[in-house]
């Protein structure tokens, strides 16, 4: 929330992390971590554990009168030194504070290159026998994958679910009413509703101005989300035997999608739409944003493979210039060979990691881990009716500070500044999961509609996730190359466009192979084998 290598798909967590707001009604887990953040806490010994912890913020809060830091300091006995840095000198400032051995405690940091350099200096320390014995820091393997480097765990996730990330397969139901069409399920079919859309005036005005495909441009950059793919066509791959991580494993090794025979097939059935007009003509020009806004408030496009949390911003604006207008949710178009499928999102906004220093004194890794252990508690949660909510401190800070509590059980902010210098999100990284999980980025406020119609999505999405295969696998040159694929996208836009023919677009692929691709296969493949071992 990593196409990317999904490992690395949201580079700069906390900006989610830093909004008050984490994750509405989310749930997880039944351990005890002690009473409610409700702005008093329970007597403690004399001597507190002294942690410190770094953390890079989209907004610095108050760190030297903070309330929140306090009311921790108290529940947990310790002496929590915060040290937000700022996201746009992150790097430099971690830096020079690990060069000058001044190594925090805690901190947070993407599982990337930097990451496993640590890992390998013996920086950080392997978690996997600690988090065993923490009940709600205990997320899917899924979610740990990405914090693994040669089969041990080094990093707690700042978890999110592995919804966050997927594009859901979302089509025009009014159009499909209009052509008297049924909702697609295989390829073939998906292929003629895009060419009934485009030239068959499923809007009624009378023009032909509409088209079947939503796509938006590839950044060729390393890391993100339509890096190497087309904004909105991840998905597809599945559908003709490759994967939406960019990596298919195959009689045990990984190799890239780009050099199967099965891609060369999709880049003709995708220049062969483009060519026809079925795909919005500017395409290869649309920044993500200016892709989703054609889509879910132009309306001028048909089917697009997209964030659940968008469907709102259709339901919202779509139908008041076009009365009637309506999505549905579709399941992933079954391709030739029977295949499907849709990129799962990486679990993660990041990494918590623990020093190997602070490793060393079992006092000191007990306090941190029951604060830890206290973000995705029920403890740091409260009820409304029957319904169990979580991350409190989080989302509202504390009760008689920042927010109070209702007679029907609901919280209700009371003072957003010193929410916002609280930094809940900050101080208390780890946090619960939505529970169900089909009731990501859904909103209690939303309409009927348009609520069924995310958690109907989000039930397709469940069903196909694709794990990533090189989840928690590592490439230096990729991390360390970000650019990497330039040149092997541009020629891809070229070649669905008509501009290149098939041999210019093989010779391209064999130049970018013997340049960097052999070499990130190599690597990759090294990885998957330590893993193994």
């Amino acid at each position: 929330m990593k196409p990317l290598t999904q490992k690395t798909l949201y580079t700069c967590f906390t900006v989610v992390l830093g909004s008050t707001l984490i994750l509405s009604g989310c749930g997880k887990s039944d351990s005890s971590s002690g009473s409610k953040a409700t702005g008093a806490a329970s007597a403690t010994p004399s001597k507190p554990v002294p942690v410190t912890f770094s953390m890079n913020v989209n907004t610095v809060p108050d760190v030297e009168n903070n309330e929140g830091i306090k009311w921790l300091n108290q529940k947990f006995n310790m002496d929590l030194k915060f040290t937000p840095i700022p996201n746009s000198n992150f790097q430099e400032k971690f830096n020079a504070m690990v060069a000058s051995g001044e190594m925090p405690d805690v901190f947070t940091f993407n599982f990337d290159a930097t990451a496993v350099k640590l890992i390998k200096q013996g920086a950080v320390a392997p978690l996997d026998d600690i988090i065993a014995k923490y009940p709600n820091l205990k997320y899917t393997k899924s979610h740990y994958d990405n914090m693994s480097y040669n089969g041990k765990v080094y990093g707690i996730p700042i978890a999110r679910s592995l919804l966050s990330a997927p594009n859901a397969p979302l089509i025009r139901q009014d159009w499909l009413d209009k052509l008297k069409l049924p909702v697609p399920k295989t390829l073939d079919e998906l292929y003629a509703t895009m060419q009934a859309m485009t030239n068959n005036d499923p809007d009624g005005n009378g023009k032909k101005d509409t088209y079947g495909l939503q796509l938006g441009e590839i950044t060729g950059r390393v890391g993100d989300f339509n890096g190497r793919e087309f904004w909105g066509a991840a998905d597809l791959l599945y559908s003709f035997g490759l994967d939406g991580s960019g990596w298919v494993l195959k009689d045990g090794q990984l190799v890239m999608n780009e050099t199967l025979p099965e891609y060369k097939t999709y880049l003709d059935w995708l220049k062969k739409a483009i060519a026809e007009g079925l795909v919005d003509p500017d395409f290869a020009l649309n920044k993500a944003n200016q892709s989703q806004d054609k889509f879910f408030k132009n309306g001028k496009s048909g089917i697009a493979f997209d964030f659940v949390s968008n469907i709102r911003n259709f339901t919202s604006t779509v139908p008041k210039t076009t009365p009637g207008a309506k999505l549905t949710a579709f399941e992933p178009p079954v391709g030739p060979t029977g295949k499907s499928g849709v990129v799962s999102g990486p679990g993660n906004v990041g990494a918590i990691f623990i020093s190997a220093n602070a490793a060393k004194d079992a006092n000191k890794v007990k306090t941190i881990m029951q604060w830890l252990d206290y973000g995705p508690s029920k403890d740091n949660g409260y009820v409304v009716g029957s319904a169990q909510k979580y991350n409190m401190l989080q989302n509202y800070g504390l009760e008689g500070v920042t927010f109070k509590k209702n007679a029907d059980g609901n919280v209700e902010v009371t003072d957003k500044d010193k929410l916002a210098k609280l930094g809940g999100g900050y101080i208390l990284p780890t946090q619960a999961l939505p529970n169900p999980e089909n009731t990501n980025y859904t909103k209690d406020t939303d309409d009927p509609d348009t609520l069924k119609l995310e958690i109907a999505a989000n039930d397709i999405l469940i069903k196909h996730l694709k794990a990533s295969p090189i989840a928690g696998l590592q490439s230096a040159t990729e991390q360390n190359t970000p650019d990497m694929y330039m040149d092997l996208v541009k020629a891809k836009v070229k070649y669905v466009m008509g501009q290149l023919s098939s041999a210019e677009w093989d010779q391209a692929l064999k130049t970018f192979m013997d340049k960097n691709g052999t070499k990130v296969t190599q690597e990759y493949n090294e990885a998957l084998k330590n893993v193994k071992k």
